[in-house]
């Protein structure tokens, strides 16, 4: 059973980004299940799971992806962490089961 996975922008809270799925791509790219359209993104920059009740955000792209401020190849995601796709920072949120 999926959670809500859920990115609420930090300098736009009204912004948001919101699945429930599975396994799911974050990029810049269009074919991407959440697209951030930023330069500094790479096309497909993340892949997200749902595995063990939890979800695990992998870095797939070229560009870093930062979780609470330090660079990161993949990590489990608790409630409150915020990920730096590029410069755009966001925080997570999930409805979990």
């Amino acid at each position: 059973m999926s959670a809500v996975f859920r990115l609420v922008a930090k300098t736009h809270p009204q912004q948001c980004l919101e699945i429930r799925e599975d396994r799911f791509l974050i990029g810049r790219s269009l074919e991407c299940d959440l697209v951030i359209p930023e330069r500094h993104v790479s096309r497909v920059q993340a892949q997200v799971s749902f595995e063990n009740g939890r979800h695990f955000v992998k870095n797939v792209g070229r560009n870093p992806l930062r979780i609470n401020g330090r660079a990161s190849r993949g990590d489990f995601l608790k409630a409150g962490d915020e990920i730096a796709f590029g410069a755009s920072l966001y925080q997570y949120q999930a409805d979990l089961p």
